[in-house]
């Protein structure tokens, strides 16, 4: 959808942009003449720089060259005070080109244009907001995929916390009980540390997963906000996007609402939790004692597991989760769109897309040809 543009605005630009003009049509280059322009990289004073071919074609009416050659994504001709120039979207950045030998017209443009640009740009922001506002309540956006971020980082920590753990079993000869017995709580407690991180970085994962997950749901952008969605809590979240009759899905909430409360929660809220448990109270003839309810079973928080770690058997379930994921009937294909690191497009036309792959029970050609289209178009492989 276009971006609406008032009057106000768009004399506003007329006035900055007055010193461009366009080309003339009939003009032709001479050869040698691209070659013989001075080039200038953009890459650092120009801000936004994606919104340019925006504010100079699709708004001012500038001509544009759509992929002239290769590695050239657009270029926009136009004159400067009598000088020929152009600005261009190549691969590896926004190019100037200035055709003149004049050193001090060279100078003067360099440092001139991209503040007239910049300026341009910055005119379009509250416009540039209130129409992202706009698409974000139709729910027609894209969710950058960041999956295999979050999933490596949650890999990284359980991997270090395996690491630690192996280290705190390990036998060794030392004769020196004491130091030996130091060394392996040291790697308890390293594994204990890691543990907890590793906890984190899943339900990061799994939050930024239940998100991209709603695209194959049945999402309807006019029954419920993404916006809303992606601020709720992750238990809502699942409860959404997964059946709970299903008794897979309904094991792994409970599972994973202990496990929250256990860990990411309480070490979130600075180790204070609802059961009292970092209060203590006087009792006479006896001393401190724990404001914490009484419970036979409860050791999870006791010193001793905290210095010799845990035993690994939660992030096995957590994997066994993120694996039933990949072989559940309902997930198998936005599991494959979603570990293929594509972006999850919310618009009507792509969840049909989506709803159609589904129903082939397969999405791997999808995966590859699009990988390979997008591989293409940031190299610039025309």
């Amino acid at each position: 959808m276009s971006m609406l543009i008032d009057p106000k605005t768009k004399k506003s630009l007329l006035n900055l942009l007055s010193g461009l003009e366009k080309p003339i049509k009939s003009r032709g280059f001479p050869a040698g003449f691209y070659d013989s322009a001075v080039k200038i990289s953009l890459n650092q004073s120009l801000q936004r720089g994606f919104l340019l071919k925006y504010v100079l074609v699709d708004i001012m009416g500038f001509p544009c060259a759509y992929q002239p050659i290769e590695k050239v994504a657009w270029e926009i001709d136009f004159v400067f005070n009598g000088t020929h120039c152009t600005v261009s979207s190549e691969k590896f950045g926004y190019r100037l080109y200035i055709r003149s030998k004049d050193r001090k017209i060279i100078s003067r443009l360099s440092n001139q244009l991209p503040l007239i640009f910049n300026k341009a740009v910055l005119l379009l922001q509250k416009h540039l907001e209130t129409f992202s506002a706009s698409e974000i309540e139709k729910g027609d956006i894209i969710i950058v995929n960041q999956y295999k971020e979050l999933f490596d980082m949650y890999t990284f920590f359980k991997r270090q916390a395996q690491r630690k753990r192996n280290l705190r079993n390990i036998k060794t000869k030392e004769k020196d009980f004491a130091k030996s017995w130091n060394t392996g709580i040291k790697a308890g407690r390293e594994s204990f540390y890691f543990e907890q991180a590793a906890y984190f970085a899943f339900f990061g994962l799994l939050e930024h997963l239940l998100v991209l997950l709603l695209a194959f749901r049945n999402f309807n952008p006019k029954a419920e906000s993404i916006k809303k969605f992606i601020f709720l809590k992750w238990s809502e979240k699942y409860k959404r996007i997964f059946n709970l009759i299903d008794g897979q899905f309904n094991e792994y909430y409970m599972f994973l609402v202990k496990l929250s409360r256990q860990n990411r929660n309480l070490y979130a809220h600075g180790k204070f939790s609802k059961d009292n448990s970092s209060m203590l109270v006087y009792l006479a003839g006896t001393g401190l004692i724990s404001a914490k309810p009484f419970n036979f079973n409860d050791n999870a928080d006791a010193p001793l597991f905290r210095w010799l770690g845990g035993s690994g058997e939660s992030f096995q379930k957590l994997d066994k989760f993120l694996q039933l994921l990949t072989e559940h009937i309902d997930f198998k294909v936005s599991m494959q769109i979603i570990r293929g690191g594509l972006n999850i497009d919310f618009s009507p036309k792509e969840r049909r897309e989506y709803k159609k792959l589904m129903h082939s029970g397969d999405a791997s050609e999808f995966v590859e040809h699009t990988n390979d289209l997008i591989d293409r178009y940031q190299n610039m492989d025309w």
